[in-house]
Order: C-alpha cells, then sequence, then structure tokens
C-alpha cells in the first residue's frame, strides 16, 4: 500500500508539472514580450538594422506588421502591410516553414553604384543553413533602385519558394512589370558551379501592333549560361539564343538570331505576301560595339506586279555602335532582275548610302516595263540637317536620273527624268517633312510614247500635270493637266481639265478628252451623299479604240450618290456594232440603280439584227426589275426557227459577288421545240457555276438532268433520258445519211472532270429499226444495240455491241484522255488498241446507199480489224470478206 501511494504521488506532481509548463508556455506564446524577445534574437543575426512599426500577433498566431526595414551601408529594404503565417516550432528541426508571406508593397533601394561586368566574382556558397519552404508568396508592388540606373518596378508577384543547402526553386506563378507578364520555373544549385535551369513564359503588349508571346528557356551555370527564346511578335515568328558570362568583361559571347516565314503583308497589306528566312549572328565586343552578318532569303522573288518581292538574297556584314550602325558589303541578289551593291551609313547625324545596280531588268520588276539592263547609282549622303539624293541609270538610249534634296523640313525634288530616243518625262516639285506632308508637283511630257517603256500602246503625248494636296492626315490633291499636240491610235489627242481627289470622293470636276472624232465629258463630283456626276460620250467611230471593233455609240447619265451605295441613271444607243464574229445592228439600253442598302434597280436592252456566224436574231430583249438582292429578269428573242422566252428570279450579294436564284422558264415554241419541264436553282460566281436539277424537253423528249456544277476548273454533271427518236436527229445534219429509221434509244450518264477524269455513258436500243433506202428497201431486223463508255483516271474503255437479222457488230477500244487548256480531249499521240469484229449478211441496200443506182450487186461481208500505236498513226491488221 505504501509504494502504491508513493507512486500515485509521483504522477500527481508530474501532471501538475506539465500542466504548469503547458501554462506558462501559452502566456509566453501570447506575450507581446516573448514575441519582441525573439525578434531581436533573429535580428541579431542579420547583415542589417532591422527595424518594425505597427507589430501585432503571437509567435503562434500570424504575425501583421505595418512597416519593416532593414538597411546598411550598401541598401536598404522596406516592407508594408506584412502578413506572415508561419511554424515557428520547426525551427527546432531546422527548417523554416512559411504557409503565408504577403506584402502590399516591397522595395529595395542599393546605396552604392552597381558593379560593372568583371568587377564582381560568383559567390563562393549560395547554400543555407537550414530549409526554407514558402508555399504562397504574395507582393503586390515591388521596385528595385540602384544608384546609376532606372528604377525597375514591378506588381502582383505570385510564387512559391524552396531552399536548402543545396538548391534553390522557385515557381513563379506571375509577376508583372511595365514591359509585360512573365511565369515559369527556375532552380540553382547552392553549390560552385551553381547549375541553372529555367523555363519562363513571357507576354507582352507594351509595343503596339507587336504582342509579345515567348518562351524563354536558360541553361547552364551562373557563370556561363545559355539563353534560348522562341515566341512571336507581332506578325513575326522568331527565335534566338545567346551565350552569357555575366562575371566577365565581356558578358555576350555569341548572339544569333532567325525568323522564318516573315511575311511583309501581314506588316502592310499593300506589300507583297512573302516568307523570308532572315538570320543574324552578332559577336559583341564589349559593351562598346556589336559586329556580324545579316542573311535574308526569299524562296519565291518575282515581280512585285505579282505581288511578289523582287530580292532573291541579300548578305551583309554589319556593325552596331553607340555611335552608328553600318552595312558594308552589301550584295542584293535580285535574281532575275540583276544585282547590286553597296553599304550604309546611319549615325552621328549623318547618312550615307551608296549602292551600285548592274543588270537591271525593269521587267523582271514589272512585268509591262521594257526589258533592260541598266547599270549606275543610287546615293544618299548628307549630315542631320540636309542630305542630297541622287539617281542615274542608263542603257543604250534609255537615261532614268533624279536629284533631291532633304533639308529644312522640305524634300525637294530638283529634277526627276526619264528618256529615251526623243520620248521624254520629266517633274519636279516639293514635300512638306512635316505633320501634312503638304506637296506641289509639276509634270511635263515632251512628245513622250509609252511603248518605248513598256508594253503600253504606241502614242506621241505632249502636255503637263500640276497637282498640289497633302498626303497627311488624310491625302488630297487638285490635278490640272492639259493636252495638246498629242497622237493616240493614231488620231489627234487633246484634253484639259481640273480636279479634286481624296479618299472616297472625286470633286469639282470639269474634264474634257478628244480622240479623233469621239469626245467624253466629265463635269460634277461622285463620293457623299448629293453629289452628281454627270458624263457624256459621243464615239462615232469605235474602231479607234481597238481593231476588230467597229460602230457608233452615243451615251449619257448621271453617277451619284457614294462607293458603297452608287445611284445611276444612264441611257445609250448603239449602231452598226461589229465585234469579231458578232454583228448588233441597232442596241438601245437604259439602267437606272437608286442609292440603298438595297437599291432598286430597272433595265431595258433593245437589240436587233443580231448576227453570230450563221445564227441570226430578229430581234433580241431583255429586262431587269426589282431590287439588287430580289429581282426579276426576262429574255425574248426571235429569228429563224428561234420563238424563245427565258425568266429568272433571283439576287445578287455584293460581299460574296454572286448571283443566286432560279431559271423558272425556258422555252423555245418554234420547230426546234425545247422546254424547261421544271425550274432549276441557278447560281453565277466569278469561281463557279452550279445549275441544279430539272427536267427538259427537247424534240419530244424528255431528259433528266443532275446538278451540274462547275467551280475552279472542275466540271461535274449526270443524267439520263429515254424514248429518244433517231430521225429528228439525223435531220438537223447538213447532209442526212439516205435511211429511214424509227430507232428509239435511252440513255444515261455521269461526268466528273477535274484533275483526271471519270466518266459513264450508257446508250441502248429501246425499239424500231433502220432501213437502208433503195429499189428495195433493205430493214436490218435490229433486235440489240448497245454502246457504253467508262472513264477511270484518264483511262478510256468503249464498247459497242449491235445485232439483228442481218447485222452483227462487236467492237472494243482503249485509249487514254488528256487535259489541254480548252479542255478534255484525246490527243494524237495516246495510245490505242482496237477490236472489232463485223457482218452484214446483205450488201445490196450498202450498195444501193453507196452508188445510187449506178450498180446493182449483193452479197454478205464479213470484217476482222485489230488495231494499237497510236490516234494519230495506228497500226491496222484484220481481213475483209
Amino acid at each position: 500500500m505504501a509504494a502504491r501511494r508513493v507512486l500515485l504521488w509521483a504522477m500527481g506532481i508530474v501532471l501538475l508539472l506539465g500542466t504548469g509548463l503547458a501554462l506558462l508556455g501559452y502566456v509566453a506564446s501570447r506575450s507581446d514580450t516573448v514575441l519582441r524577445w525573439g525578434i531581436e534574437r533573429f535580428a541579431s543575426r542579420l547583415p542589417c538594422q532591422l527595424a518594425l512599426e505597427g507589430l501585432r500577433g503571437a509567435i503562434t498566431e500570424p504575425l501583421h506588421i505595418a512597416r519593416v526595414s532593414c538597411e546598411n551601408a550598401d541598401y536598404r529594404v522596406e516592407g508594408r502591410d506584412v502578413l506572415l503565417d508561419w511554424s515557428p516550432w520547426l525551427l527546432t528541426q531546422r527548417r523554416l516553414d512559411i504557409s503565408m508571406l504577403r506584402m502590399a508593397s516591397l522595395s529595395y533601394r542599393g546605396k552604392r553604384t552597381a558593379a560593372g561586368p568583371g568587377e564582381t566574382r560568383p559567390p563562393d556558397n549560395l547554400g543555407l543553413p537550414i530549409s526554407v519552404r514558402a508555399a504562397t508568396i504574395e507582393i503586390d508592388s515591388l521596385s528595385i533602385e540602384r544608384a546609376n540606373a532606372a528604377p525597375l518596378l514591378l506588381s502582383n508577384l505570385r510564387a512559391a519558394y524552396e531552399a536548402d543547402a543545396r538548391k534553390h526553386a522557385l515557381a513563379l506563378h506571375g509577376l508583372v512589370s511595365e514591359w509585360g507578364k512573365v511565369r515559369g520555373d527556375l532552380s540553382i544549385g547552392a553549390n560552385s558551379p551553381f547549375v541553372l535551369q529555367a523555363r519562363l513564359q513571357v507576354n507582352s503588349a507594351r509595343l503596339e501592333q507587336w504582342p509579345v508571346d515567348a518562351v524563354v528557356r536558360l541553361s547552364g551555370s551562373l557563370a556561363r549560361l545559355g539563353v534560348k527564346v522562341e515566341g512571336q511578335a507581332g506578325p513575326l515568328p522568331f527565335s534566338a539564343a545567346a551565350e552569357l558570362a555575366p562575371f566577365e568583361l565581356e558578358p555576350v559571347k555569341a548572339l544569333q538570331a532567325r525568323s522564318d516565314a516573315v511575311n511583309l503583308a501581314a506588316f502592310d497589306q499593300r506589300l507583297p505576301a512573302t516568307a523570308l528566312v532572315v538570320e543574324l549572328s552578332a559577336q559583341p565586343h564589349g559593351l562598346e560595339s556589336l559586329t556580324g552578318t545579316l542573311s535574308v532569303l526569299n524562296p519565291q522573288p518575282g515581280p512585285a506586279d505579282d505581288q511578289h518581292l523582287p530580292l532573291k538574297t541579300l548578305q551583309s556584314q554589319f556593325r552596331l555602335s553607340a555611335q552608328e550602325l553600318a552595312l558594308r558589303d552589301a550584295t542584293f541578289d535580285l535574281g532575275a532582275a540583276g544585282e547590286a551593291s553597296g553599304q550604309v551609313v546611319l549615325g552621328q547625324g549623318r547618312l550615307q548610302l551608296d549602292v551600285n545596280v548592274r543588270r537591271l531588268d525593269l521587267r523582271q520588276l514589272y512585268a509591262t516595263l521594257r526589258a533592260t539592263q541598266l547599270a549606275g547609282t543610287l546615293r544618299v549622303e548628307g549630315g542631320q540637317a540636309r542630305q542630297r539624293v541622287a539617281v542615274n541609270l542608263r542603257e543604250a538610249d534609255l537615261r532614268i536620273e533624279g536629284e533631291a534634296q532633304i533639308g529644312d523640313g522640305r524634300l525637294r525634288i530638283e529634277r526627276l527624268l526619264a528618256r529615251t530616243g526623243g520620248a521624254q518625262a520629266s517633274a519636279s516639285g516639293h514635300v512638306e517633312l512635316d505633320d501634312t506632308l503638304a506637296f506641289a508637283l509639276k509634270g511635263d511630257l515632251r512628245r513622250f510614247d509609252p511603248a518605248r517603256f513598256g508594253d503600253f500602246p504606241k502614242a506621241d503625248i505632249s502636255g503637263t500635270v500640276q497637282a498640289h494636296g497633302a498626303l497627311r492626315p488624310q491625302w488630297r490633291a487638285s490635278v490640272t493637266y492639259r493636252l495638246a499636240r498629242s497622237r493616240y491610235l493614231g488620231q489627234p489627242l487633246e484634253g484639259q481639265g481640273t480636279l479634286t481627289i481624296a479618299p472616297g470622293r472625286v470633286r469639282d470636276v470639269d474634264a474634257r478628252l478628244t480622240l479623233g472624232p469621239n469626245t467624253a465629258r466629265l463635269r460634277g463630283s461622285f463620293g457623299v451623299s448629293g453629289d452628281a456626276m454627270q458624263f457624256d460620250v459621243r464615239a462615232p467611230v469605235l474602231a479607234v479604240f481597238e481593231r476588230g471593233i467597229s460602230g457608233a455609240l452615243q451615251g449619257s447619265g448621271t453617277l451619284s450618290g457614294t462607293q458603297s451605295q452608287p445611284a445611276l441613271d444612264a441611257r445609250f444607243t448603239a449602231a452598226r456594232i461589229a465585234y469579231r464574229a458578232y454583228r448588233v445592228e441597232t442596241w438601245t439600253g437604259e439602267l437606272r440603280l437608286e442609292q440603298g442598302e438595297d437599291p432598286q434597280l430597272a433595265l431595258r436592252w433593245k437589240l436587233a439584227g443580231v448576227k453570230s456566224g450563221q445564227h441570226v436574231l430578229d430581234r433580241l430583249n431583255v429586262s431587269a426589275d426589282g431590287t439588287l438582292s430580289a429581282h426579276h429578269i426576262e429574255f425574248a428573242a426571235q429569228g429563224e426557227n428561234i420563238d424563245a422566252s427565258a425568266q429568272l428570279q433571283g439576287g445578287f450579294r455584293r460581299d460574296t459577288a454572286t448571283w443566286r436564284g432560279r431559271l423558272v422558264h425556258f422555252e423555245n415554241a418554234s420547230e426546234y421545240a425545247f422546254a424547261l419541264l421544271q425550274p432549276a436553282a441557278l447560281e453565277l460566281a466569278a469561281d463557279h457555276v452550279l445549275f441544279g436539277a430539272t427536267r427538259v424537253r427537247v424534240l419530244n423528249t424528255d431528259i433528266t438532268l443532275g446538278e451540274t456544277v462547275y467551280r475552279n476548273g472542275e466540271l461535274a454533271s449526270s443524267g439520263s433520258t429515254s424514248g429518244v427518236r433517231l430521225s429528228p436527229l439525223l435531220a438537223l445534219l447538213e447532209r442526212p445519211p439516205k435511211l429511214d429509221t424509227t430507232l428509239v434509244f435511252g440513255a444515261r450518264w455521269s461526268l466528273q472532270a477535274g484533275e483526271k477524269l471519270d466518266a459513264t455513258l450508257d446508250v441502248a436500243r429501246e425499239g424500231g429499226d433502220i432501213v437502208m433506202r433503195g429499189e428495195e428497201p433493205l430493214a436490218l431486223g435490229l433486235k440489240q444495240a448497245v454502246f457504253s463508255l467508262r472513264a477511270v483516271s484518264n483511262r478510256i474503255d468503249a464498247e459497242l455491241a449491235v445485232s439483228g437479222d442481218r447485222l452483227e457488230v462487236q467492237a472494243s477500244a482503249q485509249t487514254k484522255a488528256q487535259r489541254r487548256a480548252a479542255g478534255w480531249g484525246i490527243a494524237g499521240d495516246a495510245p490505242l488498241k482496237l477490236d472489232a469484229r463485223a457482218e452484214l449478211k446483205s450488201i445490196r441496200a450498202l450498195i444501193a446507199l453507196l452508188a445510187g443506182n449506178a450498180l446493182v450487186g449483193d452479197g454478205s461481208l464479213q470484217l476482222r480489224v485489230q488495231a494499237d500505236g497510236t490516234v494519230a498513226e495506228p497500226r491496222l491488221a484484220g481481213t475483209l470478206a
């Protein structure tokens, strides 16, 4: 019992002691004195003087600090509105565990001038004596200031951090600067050589229309760092690589940059679409200069008027320093257009450009210009206040010269001259280099013949042109022209006029032009609501304008409204119009188009005496009424064996430039009867034509047509028919054969013609016979007649089988189709294979058919023919009995 009492007393004393210690610890943990004692112990080990303001909390609770700073002779670090949620008891395990570290602001200000390259050295060790983990770090704003550098302002730092004696790792969830946003992961070893790895995603919209989206990868060590960047800057894809040595006198060891598929049209839609490959390789020389090579490759060079860039390659050495940028030994390979070489120096208020041109072919720059082999120079030189520009290109009798001066805020074009033979064009003027770019130009033409400069009509033009206006904020120009003692198309050419033009509008027009007996006059304005432009054209001799056309034309009217919603009221009369095989005795027309989103329109055309070869129409009338998007069109034509009419309903869509509707009526009531039995969808556009499924009746025969589509050079069609009588078709021939027939047949077909030809055609006798004429007509007694054709991937197979009382035919043939410019066909060099057998049991009617009554006879005929070779040169073999 005594031992039991001793044990109970001992346990009670331990329990009381433990409870007392727990209460003491709790009181201490809630004590502001104990908290400050702990902070003072922590501050004594810092390399700077720690100061706190507005401290609240306890060791076991989150700490709130209004302001905390740490300052020494080198720097000052200050944080405001700090929240720290941590686990202090883990410090006994040499661990610092922070659940949340949040600051409204954090600033760093360096007091000493930052060390330059080579003035610092890598640290000996970056390891920490304890392990640190910060699960969440949030800092709303950061500022970093150094004595010799502009402050760096950052915001919205969101991160997590871990470190120990071996490694530091930062998970950057977000960081914002004036240049953009960055996020990613970074790790660095704590011991030499301090191996570093990082992957950062950078997004920036600082430069307007040049948003940057890039991935930056860092690898290597703190002393020798490799950087790779891949991304997109606006429309420009790019990649770059650099080798850095941050602690050496020359921190940048090498730099390469490359951009594939650079599209100039992405920068300016007026420039050609390209896929340039641009490469830059550079070698820094300290922080003073950068030298290297620049290379540009254009995989698809070509003429500028064909929306290509007339440059094949550019190779150049360059040097970039704080004073100047110099391109030395630059060579421009223009492909078939020639070549150029020279240098460009820009810097210290000086510009110098000196380029030598060789074998410059203007036709390879613009296909309509003449072929040349120009050689010469292009020079620009001067200082910041004034520069001179001179161009001098020559070849045989062709000279292109110009001189200009830039200074005092003005570009003065002293002389610009193009001369060949006796033809000459010159210009002079000036452009103000201010916000308006106001200009005044004067041009002079003396016996100018455009044909001497390219593929232009031959002419002899003399006259003057004057223009003045401005290019900004919106370009405008007032133009005055005068032509005298000129000739064009072999006719006297005269004219004069004035006009003012600006984007979307031409106003105050008073222009007249006379070519031989033909005249044109324009007066008024066009472009905005309320404008009206009157025009009057009188052309009694159309043959002046183009060889092959003749007749007379007179027209007048008024153009009003805007470019997007124009209005037109026009009338014209033409007589004795002839063009190639077409003739029209008289042609009158009217067109009215009202201004509006969906303008009302009315069209009336009347043509008489229309001829095309042997075909003649006494009259042809066309009318259209409705709106642009919903209207009704009627055609009526009369002539020999023609009494046709047609009606269409539909509309035109301006956004797609497509007419879409239906052919609701089409009929010819003459001897060659034709009728549309059901309406057909119809769609017309620049790149396709669609004619919908329908049924038609031709010469009392019904034909079922599937949808027919022609799109981008490819044709698809199908159809079928039955009950077709052969006799009306034979009557259409100029020399019908001497036979009578009651033969009736049917057919079906399909066609796919594009890059390859696929087609089917089946024709079969449905009834009837063929009778050869003569004193004793001979009926063939047909029982079967079948023809089939198959085209698969351009290979054509055809078969014919005919059987009757007096005739048997079996034939097969193979060849190959070929696509030509005008369509599909069979070329003369196409391979050919033929195998045919035929037996005619009586040839009496055949003799009568071929010889008339001059020869009488009878017999039978058996024929076997085989062939190979080509269509143009077949090799035939066979027997005839």
